[in-house]
């Protein structure tokens, strides 16, 4: 699938080679168009629209949560005990985007979220993260903290202090999840694996708990809130790295060939039971009901991922060059270099930061150091192949910044002197 860049040059600083100075015109005018204030959608349809404005791909995923925060909304508005809640359980390979896609969720929601790690917790009673470390998050994150700092002169006035009716209707996204599976054999309690999973079960399923604010191995009992997480969403996602192999084997005892599958069709096959037999406890995975899988990106993703969405990567970095007075724009054979590059890495989407930061080091520089002067930075190919960047700049800033480059290694960054 081809990027189309032709109607969105001047909104996210896409060009072709042609438009690499010399250019004739005013580049420095490109500005970013103000973000507009849009009412909360509620039905699964709104907000899956909405959704692919920041999430590019995904889309079976994106459906799954659209349905389960379009649930979450309702069972809000019921206040119905009878309904239970739809957890949702997200399967796929590490940096396909899972949080950033249930951050955005949150965000188009407009409700409090918080993303925590399991690799870190641990069975109440010992050395680590507790299960409870998610709400104390999530609380933190709905609330003013300026001034639930300044009012802990006791309990009621610190449970007056958080906002805790936002943040029971938050989503709390627990990472890495397959990193609490159940340990084989014996030997002691297993407060990893198994301890954790039963001491999430009754928080996600719903109940009142009592959070201490100053964290889980405090001694300070003058600072804990009581919170009702049933209807908080919860969400959990984990690569599984094990269960393929599982997947494979029960797909294979069905007589279903599996030779030719790749990873984002084995991941797509995972039911229940392969999670169970990966070392999740039934009563765990009876509480999560909605099972969704993330596939890994391809190159034309990753484009897509780098100018398109409303937080895209690119626009990060040229609202950056613009905080300087300067516009930043890359040409369309540079967004497939970066995207290449970045797939390469085998990092997922966070490999698409990591290559721009090292192709604009030198642009970042210049801009910042010469801020205020209308400078225009073109992110291109040269005739060699090798990523470069050219600067546009008024003829009496050029000398300066050619001397600053004269003193440093800058490889390809070159200039070009406006005629203005």
């Amino acid at each position: 699938m081809a990027l189309d860049t032709s109607k969105c040059a001047n909104r996210n600083g896409v060009i072709s080679n042609k438009d690499v100075p010399s250019v004739t015109r005013d580049n420095s005018k490109i500005s970013l168009a103000p973000q507009t204030e849009e009412e909360t959608p509620t039905t699964a349809l709104d907000i899956y629209t909405e959704l692919n404005k920041y999430v590019v791909g995904q889309h079976e995923a994106k459906k799954a949560l659209c349905v389960a925060a379009a649930n979450h909304l309702k069972r809000i508005a019921m206040k119905d005990p009878t309904v239970k809640k739809s957890n949702v359980m997200l399967v796929g390979p590490t940096g396909c985007g899972k949080t950033h896609l249930v951050s955005s969720l949150a965000k188009i929601l407009d409700v409090p979220f918080a993303s925590v790690s399991a690799n870190s917790m641990t069975a109440a009673g010992y050395v680590g993260g507790n299960v409870e470390d998610c709400l104390r998050s999530l609380i933190f994150n709905a609330s003013n903290m300026k001034k639930a700092n300044t009012e802990r002169k006791s309990s009621l006035q610190t449970q007056a202090a958080y906002h805790i009716t936002k943040a029971e209707h938050g989503i709390v996204m627990i990472d890495e999840v397959d990193k609490i599976r159940k340990k084989g054999g014996s030997g002691g309690r297993d407060i990893g694996g198994e301890s954790v999973q039963q001491g999430l079960l009754t928080m996600i399923e719903g109940t009142v708990m009592n959070v201490n604010i100053n964290g889980s191995g405090s001694t300070d009992q003058s600072n804990i809130v009581s919170i009702d997480t049933s209807n908080i969403l919860f969400v959990f996602s984990g690569a599984f790295p094990d269960i393929q192999d599982i997947v494979k084997n029960r797909l294979t005892s069905e007589g279903v060939s599996v030779f030719e599958m790749d990873e984002d069709e084995i991941y797509a096959n995972v039911k229940e039971t392969d999670l169970e037999a990966f070392g999740m406890i039934p009563e765990f995975i009876g509480r999560i009901p909605i099972l969704s899988h993330i596939r890994s990106l391809s190159k034309e993703e990753f484009e897509k991922i780098l100018i398109e969405p409303k937080d895209a990567i690119f626009s990060q970095f040229r609202k950056l060059f613009a905080a300087d007075g300067a516009t930043l724009n890359v040409t369309k054979e540079l967004i497939g270099y970066i995207a290449q590059k970045a797939k390469e890495k085998k990092r997922g989407a966070r490999g698409l930061r990591t290559v721009l930061e090292d192709l604009l080091a030198d642009a970042q520089f210049i801009s910042n150091s010469f801020a205020g002067n209308n400078l225009s930075f073109y992110m291109t190919l040269f005739d060699d192949g090798a990523p470069g960047t050219i600067v546009k700049a008024p003829k009496d800033i050029a000398e300066e910044i050619r001397a600053v480059i004269a003193s440093g290694d800058y490889g390809n960054f070159s200039i070009e002197i406006a005629d203005i």
